[in-house]
């Protein structure tokens, strides 16, 4: 449309040759209404929380709580996200941090409950260097093997001290090793769990005294052959014992029998001669000319003679 009135004022383009110019900015709004500018202002009032800042004295109890105690151990690391340890107390102060926020104090924390750790527990622990040279070693370690609580090992061949090839295949292999390896000359039997650190490249080798375990099944053994040697004795003495009872109850049997024996063959002949003797006075006379032999004829010779003169 605006060509066609442009064409028709002879200032259009195109065929005709002109060129159409754009319409005056006044033009365009001529005949509306001018509106007046807005007040976009806003006011606002300061509602920020009032944080009641700490003295110095405080701000050095509470780096004194992530053992910051001097100058040189602010590090101003800024891991716990604040420029500097001082504005990370000061936060700490007003509630917006914490103290473990600090990453050098937590691994220092950490390191040392390790140590702490490591130095009480009952299991021998030693740490070696891939040159199988001591970085560190406990006390239960120490006394295992009969070295002295202030000696200073750190530094010292493994080799001087035990056999390393455990720890020297550790190394090579990277292989946890499990086993019971024995000394005889110190009297001591371990049970020993060796491993590789990874990274460190480092080689911790853990030790459990076995010993007195040890001591305790050989005694139990002890205790069980004896035992069983007794008892084997005291099977083999009932037994002969029992051969004893045996045999003499068979001599005081056969006896027996025998006596028995003779008693029970004079009982019957016994009543076999009783039977066989004559009855009432036939047989009484019978008895006694048996037992007076030759003076019972010349007692039978005088009673014929009275029985005469009678």
């Amino acid at each position: 449309m605006r060509f066609v009135e442009a064409r028709r004022r002879g200032t259009g383009g195109g065929a005709g040759g002109g060129r159409v110019l754009p319409e005056p900015a006044g033009e365009r709004v001529r005949g509306r209404p001018r509106l007046e500018p807005a007040d976009l202002t806003r006011t606002y009032r300061d509602r920020r929380p009032e944080l009641k800042m700490p003295t110095e004295k405080e701000v050095r109890e509470i780096l004194a709580r992530v053992g910051k105690t001097k100058p040189e151990d602010e590090l101003d690391c800024g891991v716990c996200g604040y420029p500097s340890c001082r504005e990370k107390a000061i936060a700490t102060y007003q509630g917006m941090a914490e103290s473990d926020m600090c990453m050098p104090y937590m691994r220092e924390m950490a390191e040392s409950m390790s140590h702490l750790v490591v130095a009480a527990s009952p299991y021998g622990m030693v740490v070696v260097n891939a040159g199988l040279d001591i970085i560190e070693a406990n006390q239960a370690f120490r006394k295992m093997f009969g070295l002295g609580e202030e000696a200073d090992l750190a530094g010292r061949r493994l080799s001087d001290i035990i056999d390393d090839t455990l720890f020297r295949k550790a190394f090579e292999e990277r292989t946890v090793t499990e086993t019971e390896v024995s000394y005889p000359e110190r009297g001591l039997l371990t049970q020993q769990t060796i491993f590789h650190l990874g990274k460190r490249d480092a080689v911790v080798g853990i030790f459990i005294d076995l010993t007195p375990a040890a001591r305790q099944r050989e005694e139990f053994e002890r205790l069980r052959d004896e035992t069983v040697e007794r008892a084997r004795e005291v099977i083999a003495k009932q037994m002969s014992v029992a051969q004893e009872i045996a045999g003499l109850l068979g001599e005081t049997s056969a006896e027996t029998k025998v006596i028995l024996t003779k008693l029970i063959d004079l009982m019957k002949k016994g009543e076999v001669g009783a039977l066989d003797r004559p009855s009432g006075r036939r047989g009484r006379d019978a008895d006694r000319e048996r037992a007076g032999g030759g003076g019972s004829g010349a007692g039978a010779e005088a009673l014929d003679g009275t029985k005469g003169g009678l």
